[in-house]
C-alpha cells in the first residue's frame, strides 16, 4: 500500500511541475490559521494554468502531546470506569493534490470552485492509559488513501491577498491500521482481558470496527477499514 501511495503522490508532483512550467499566470501560497489552535500546521500551493482551472497541493502536519486527563469508558454495558491518560503523543501528515474547476462567471483563482483530488494520510497515536492501577501502552499507526471533492469560494483582494473558504469537503479513504497494546507485567490471562476490553470499547464507537487479537502478552491489530472524509477549511494566501 505504501508503494501505491508513493507512486500516486509522485505522479501528482509531476503534474504540478508540468502545470507550473507551462504557464506563469498566477501562483498562491496559503496558510490555515485556524489549525494552529489544535497544533496543526498546513500550507497550500495553487498554480493557475488556464482561465478557469488550477492545480493545488495541500500539506498538513500535526504534532501534539497530551496527558493527565480522566475519561469515562463504558465497556459492554458495564458501569463506567475512570481511565487516566497518563501521557501520549499524536502525529499526523496529510497530502491532498487536486484540480480546481472555477465558475466561468469569474476567472481563476477567484470565485466558486469544485476541486476533485486525492487524499493521503499517515498518522500515529501513542497514549498511555491507566485502568485500576494497570498501565497500558497503546501504539497505533494509520495509513490511508482515497478520493475527495472540495466545494468552496475564493476571494482575491487588491490582487495580492486571497481568502479561500472550502465550506464542504467530502470523500472516501481506505485505511490500513496497525498497532499494539500491552500492560506492564501482564500475563497471558490479563492480556486476554485487555483484548476483550479493547474490542468491546471500539464496538461501541460508531464508524469504527477495530478488532484486536492476542499476541503473547500484547494485543495487536492489523486491519483495513473504510474511513469517510468530511471537512471544512479556511485559508489566507498571497498571490504572486
Amino acid at each position: 500500500m505504501k508503494t501505491i501511495f508513493s507512486s500516486l503522490f509522485l505522479t501528482a508532483l509531476l503534474f504540478a511541475g508540468s502545470f507550473t512550467h507551462a504557464t506563469a499566470q498566477s501562483n498562491i501560497v496559503k496558510v490555515y490559521p485556524l489549525g494552529w489552535f489544535s497544533s496543526k500546521f498546513a500550507l497550500q500551493y495553487e498554480n493557475v494554468f488556464s482561465d478557469n482551472k488550477s492545480f493545488t497541493i495541500y500539506a498538513g502536519y500535526r504534532s501534539s502531546n497530551f496527558g493527565g486527563q480522566l475519561v469515562d469508558v463504558t465497556l459492554d454495558g458495564v458501569e463506567t470506569t475512570d481511565v487516566l491518560i497518563t501521557d501520549g503523543k499524536q502525529t499526523g501528515l496529510q497530502i491532498n493534490p487536486s484540480i480546481r474547476f472555477y465558475s466561468k462567471k469569474k476567472n481563476a483563482p477567484e470565485g466558486l470552485y469544485l476541486a476533485p483530488g486525492l487524499q493521503f494520510t499517515r498518522s500515529s497515536l501513542s497514549p498511555g492509559l491507566e485502568v485500576d492501577q494497570d498501565v497500558t501502552q497503546v501504539d497505533i499507526n494509520v495509513t490511508a488513501g482515497g478520493l475527495a471533492l472540495d466545494i468552496g469560494y475564493q476571494w482575491v483582494l487588491a490582487d495580492i491577498v486571497t481568502i479561500d473558504w472550502t465550506f464542504v469537503g467530502f470523500g472516501f479513504r481506505y485505511a490500513s491500521v496497525s498497532g499494539t497494546a500491552s500492560i506492564e507485567g501482564a500475563d497471558d490471562a490479563r492480556t486476554a482481558e485487555l483484548v476483550q476490553d479493547l474490542n468491546d470499547y471500539f464496538d461501541e464507537i460508531d464508524g469504527l470496527n477495530l478488532e484486536f487479537a492476542q499476541d503473547g502478552t500484547a494485543a495487536s491489530i492489523t486491519q483495513g477499514l473504510p474511513w469517510p472524509i468530511l471537512r471544512a477549511r479556511l485559508a489566507i494566501g498571497v498571490l504572486f
